[in-house]
């Protein structure tokens, strides 16, 4: 058994319906084993992955020149900063103000009482 079979061994999953991300060192391993001309369905078998998760990895490869994921991804947040600066300024300002007025305040009626909440929280104020 070669190393690469080794750290394939270590990071091949079990066929499972559930999503999860590939972490880098599995990228990588998708790329050094295409770059050793094994096809991509030969890859898939051998770390226990789809073959068209394997061809996006190699896509993402070709274009990017990278495996690491691109800054930015991911769900958008409803609040920019200078709104959560805002809500953390009230609470500092008015340590009795509810999260209902604050949102009232901040005019922001679309967002739920915990989107609120949230950078308080992460401020430590609460």
């Amino acid at each position: 058994r070669t190393k690469i079979g080794k750290v394939i061994e270590a990071f091949s999953k079990p066929s499972t319906k559930s999503y999860r991300q590939l972490s880098d060192v599995e990228k990588s391993i998708i790329i050094v084993l295409h770059m050793e001309g094994k096809s991509l369905r030969a890859i898939g078998k051998q770390i226990g992955h789809s073959w068209s998760t394997v061809k996006r990895v190699v896509d993402r490869y070709k274009a990017e020149k990278s495996v690491e994921r691109l800054p930015g991804t991911g769900k958008a947040r409803k609040l920019s900063e200078a709104e959560r600066r805002d809500i953390v300024l009230k609470v500092k300002r008015d340590s009795s103000i509810t999260a209902r007025e604050i949102r009232a305040e901040i005019g922001r009626e679309d967002v739920c009482i915990s989107t609120i909440l949230r950078p308080i929280h992460e401020d430590g104020e609460l």
